[in-house]
C-alpha cells in the first residue's frame, strides 16, 4: 500500500495522524512514517483496519488480497528472512519464544529496518527516532540483539544484519 492511500483512509476516517496514532497506542511519528514510506506494520493491519473502519484487504495494494496466514520457512541452513509472510513467521515465532521483553520488543521492531535485500540497517539514532525507543534501553539491550540467535550479522558493520530463523 502507498502511504497517500493510507493518508485518505485516515482522513476519510476524521483522524489526525496522532489520533490514529493514540488509537494504535504507537507514537504519531510512526503513522507520519507509514504515509510517508508506505510502510505498514504487517502484524497490525487488523487493527489499523478496525481503527479506520476498513476492512484488511482495503490496506493492501490489491483489494481483492486477503491476508495469507504466516508460515515458517523450511530451512536447510540458516537463511535470512527477507518476505513479508517470513517476517511474519520470524515475529510468531520471536512473540512466544521465552525472553527479556525488551530484546524482544528490539527484535520486532528490526523488520521495519530492512532493506528489498533483506539486510537490515539501522543505527541506534534511528532506533530512538523512528521506532521511539528510549537511549537507555537500545544501549542496555544492543549487545544481547547482537548475540541472539534471531539475527546474523552482515561483514563486521555493528548495525548490519540479517533476521534469520532460530532452529528448534
Amino acid at each position: 500500500m502507498d502511504g497517500a492511500k493510507l493518508k485518505s483512509l485516515r482522513k476519510r476516517a476524521g483522524h489526525t495522524q496522532k489520533e490514529l496514532a493514540d488509537a494504535m497506542g504507537v507514537h504519531f511519528t510512526s503513522v507520519s512514517r507509514w504515509e510517508r514510506y508506505g510502510e505498514l506494520p504487517e502484524d497490525r493491519l487488523p487493527e489499523l483496519a478496525e481503527a479506520l473502519g476498513v476492512e484488511v484487504a482495503d490496506l493492501l495494494d490489491d483489494p481483492a488480497a486477503t491476508p495469507k496466514p504466516a508460515q515458517a520457512p523450511v530451512e536447510e541452513e540458516r537463511k535470512g528472512v527477507r518476505t513479508s509472510g517470513e517476517v511474519n513467521a520470524w515475529r510468531d515465532k520471536l512473540g512466544v519464544t521465552p525472553m527479556n521483553m525488551y530484546l524482544r520488543l528490539i527484535l520486532a521492531i528490526l523488520p521495519s529496518f530492512r532493506t528489498e535485500e533483506g539486510v537490515v540497517l539501522v543505527t541506534r539514532q534511528q532506533l530512538i527516532d523512528d521506532a521511539n525507543l528510549p537511549g537507555e534501553l537500545v544501549d542496555e539491550h544492543w549487545p544481547a540483539v547482537l548475540e541472539s540467535e534471531w539475527v546474523e550479522r552482515v561483514g563486521e558493520v555493528e548495525w548490519a544484519f540479517r533476521l534469520v530463523m532460530p532452529e528448534g
